[in-house]
């Protein structure tokens, strides 16, 4: 961290992340270890003769500093490959280039979440709070107001809560691209926009309501990285969700 203070004075261990946004490093003196596994964080596999290979990028990103789980800017992304032998035999090694062709996206993008009552996306739910039943379901749509069409949004993670201040109590209904509530589908991708539906419910220590959370990545639209796809693999068929 000492040698990589000198070029970004203010960059912080927790700006650091490895594939996905969740999988953050440990500071263990004045290095930062990360100990996931090599098919976590969204890390690519692929076999090229008798090696199998895992490629992962290295991200130094910039965070709201109201939501956190919201990105403003990527400062560098750095390839990460692992090479192991099929015959047991292993090594590794770190490509320390810059990709300077979407290294960087910036902007003071906003993100909105507006919600309708029909699959159409026609009768917008009223009320602030948005009012609704629950068991009823709710057509959500994601978006942002950018003109920059070079710049895609990607959806990564909804989740909700009785309260704000209820962090322990967090339900995620979209995680990493991937719909995990069973009651939840996302129904379409698009540059700027992601639409899904979910059925209303409630907490038991909180009946008044819902409070909903996404978390989106802006990229540039030729960044075909993990981080910047919409994608979801299912273990039942392989199939993609919403790529």
């Amino acid at each position: 961290m000492s040698i990589v203070r000198q070029l970004y004075p203010d960059i912080k261990a927790n700006q650091i992340y490895f594939g996905d946004n969740t999988c953050r490093g440990k500071l263990v003196g004045d290095n930062l270890v990360f100990l996931q596994g090599l098919r976590d964080c969204l890390t690519a596999e692929r076999i090229s003769g008798n090696t199998i290979l895992y490629e992962n990028e290295l991200f130094y990103a910039i965070s709201d500093p109201i939501h956190p789980f919201i990105i403003r800017q990527y400062k560098w992304k750095y390839g990460v490959e692992c090479d192991i032998s099929r015959n047991e035999a292993t090594s590794s090694h770190v490509h320390h280039n810059v990709e300077s062709h979407h290294s960087v996206v910036s902007g003071h993008y906003s993100i909105n979440l507006t919600f309708f009552k029909d699959p159409s996306f026609m009768n917008q739910l009223p009320g602030n709070p948005v009012q609704t039943n629950v068991g009823d379901d709710v057509y959500v749509k994601v978006f942002t107001t950018a003109t920059d069409w070079n710049i895609k949004m990607r959806l990564h993670t909804c989740y909700t809560k009785p309260t704000e201040a209820a962090a322990n109590m967090v339900y995620y209904i979209i995680k990493d691209g991937c719909e995990v509530d069973s009651n939840t589908h996302i129904m379409s991708q698009s540059t700027h926009e992601t639409r899904f539906v979910f059925q209303d419910f409630v907490y038991f220590s909180n009946r008044e309501g819902l409070n909903i959370h996404c978390n989106a990545t802006f990229c540039e639209t030729k960044d075909f990285s993990p981080g910047c796809t919409q994608s979801c693999i299912s273990h039942e068929n392989q199939a993609l969700i919403g790529k």
